[in-house]
């Protein structure tokens, strides 16, 4: 048992046990685990009196028991995956699916275990993997690094382009706890697309999620998530720009009991330009939470933010984004907004888009508004003929498509326009 009872009480406790005492027998994961179960010794459980998690509490997630075993015997009769004309990764309750699975052969991008891949490229992977996730200062990145048995690992060398774009699938059943890795390394002058799409119908799930993205001189690397299953995620990404890369990261999350989104952007080089997306539909008693960090360390860059939310029965929405502009990061153009329309009286938000500017020379906005529709709106569109419930689709329609032409994801489009007609 690990020694962290001044800082957890006895349900934590338990929690943090259960997790940390994972095998992790094979590398890097041996070595980030060793590491990780050292940083669990100092770190502290979220609670109402911590900021970043003053709207999110997790005490439901101490309530949930980690199942000995779960059935990994191929994909559950009730999920249908989705069709893709891109490569495809898939695990259930973390363990990949090969039948279900196609990734490219021989071609120079490599694609596959993250074990596979420190095999090869021992020095590649050591010299990135978790040094943006803050595992010694997060507890839920060092829960993740402490058991994750493996991951999976995207590299691209200089110039080159992913020919598909690769969908990864997680999906979790019968109560089982999953701690994806995701490790993209994009070389100069490089080209990627990857989609992150966790699904699954048991409520009484727990997703710990990690990506770190690595963008190189030149580099465009575009990263979706799509939160479709049921149960409790935290999902938290890290992406590192140098000069002249372009990166985006877009998250559309339609179900979930618990779902906690935390994206730090670090802009490292100048002219980086960074793209935020999000969209989130939610219901019932649904508690989403997106936390954004844009990090503009370096002048001439730019970053671009939008987030919306249709929040509908008991249903919560949190919302901090936060751009952080250094003083030697002149010339920065960063821009955030947040929007989010109710359609209950139970509903709610809680918004705080935040700017804290360092340097003189710069072009920063943000806003958030929440509200209800457009009573003149829903007026004029009844006025020509349409029924109060097709004026009202109508208008969340445009409402979330404003977020969507924004995406280069033609999938993530498509299944939210599918959400945003059952509304």
């Amino acid at each position: 048992m690990m020694d962290t009872t001044q800082k957890h009480t006895a349900p934590q406790q338990a929690f943090v046990d259960s997790i940390a005492s994972r095998t992790q027998p094979l590398e890097p994961m041996n070595r980030l685990g060793k590491e990780a179960r050292e940083a669990l010794t100092s770190l502290s459980f979220p609670s109402r009196k911590t900021e970043a998690w003053k709207y999110t509490p997790v005490n439901s997630l101490l309530k949930l028991s980690m199942p000995e075993t779960t059935a990994t015997s191929g994909i559950p009769t009730n999920i249908t995956l989705p069709q893709t004309d891109g490569y495809l990764w898939v695990t259930v309750n973390g363990q990949p699916v090969a039948e279900a699975s196609s990734l490219p052969e021989n071609t120079n991008v490599f694609i596959g275990l993250l074990s596979e891949a420190h095999d090869r490229f021992p020095d590649l992977v050591n010299a990135h993997l978790g040094t943006i996730a803050e595992q010694k200062h997060d507890i839920f990145t060092a829960l993740n690094g402490s058991a994750a048995a493996d991951g999976l690992a995207v590299i691209l060398p200089v110039s080159e382009t992913m020919d598909k774009p690769l969908r990864i699938i997680h999906i979790t059943t019968d109560g089982a706890w999953d701690f994806p890795r995701l490790l993209v390394i994009a070389g100069k002058n490089s080209e990627a697309s990857v989609e992150v799409r966790f699904m699954g119908e048991d409520k009484s799930t727990f997703t710990n999620a990690v990506t770190e993205v690595f963008a190189e001189e030149d580099a465009r690397v575009n990263v979706s998530f799509v939160e479709e299953g049921n149960g409790n995620t935290i999902q938290q990404t890290w992406v590192s720009q140098q000069s002249k890369s372009n990166c985006g990261v877009h998250t559309l999350t339609v179900n979930g009991r618990l779902v906690r989104n935390n994206l730090t952007m670090l802009l490292n080089g100048e002219h980086c330009e960074s793209a935020l997306n999000g969209l989130y539909i939610t219901r019932d008693d649904m508690h989403v939470d997106n936390h954004t960090l844009v990090d503009h360390r370096q002048p001439n860059c730019m970053s671009d933010e939008m987030y919306k939310g249709i929040l509908g029965g008991k249903s919560t929405g949190v919302f901090n984004g936060k751009v952080y502009v250094r003083p030697h990061a002149q010339k920065t153009n960063a821009f955030q907004s947040n929007r989010n329309i109710l359609l209950s009286e139970d509903a709610r938000v809680n918004s705080k888009p935040e700017l804290e500017i360092y340097a003189d020379d710069v072009k920063c906005s943000h806003g958030s508004t929440t509200g209800r529709l457009d009573n003149e709106a829903l007026f004029y569109l009844r006025s020509r003929g349409l029924s109060t419930s097709s004026a009202t689709k109508l208008l969340l329609q445009a409402f979330g498509e404003e977020v969507l032409e924004r995406i280069p994801d033609h999938d993530l489009n498509e299944l939210a326009r599918n959400y945003l007609q059952k509304i």
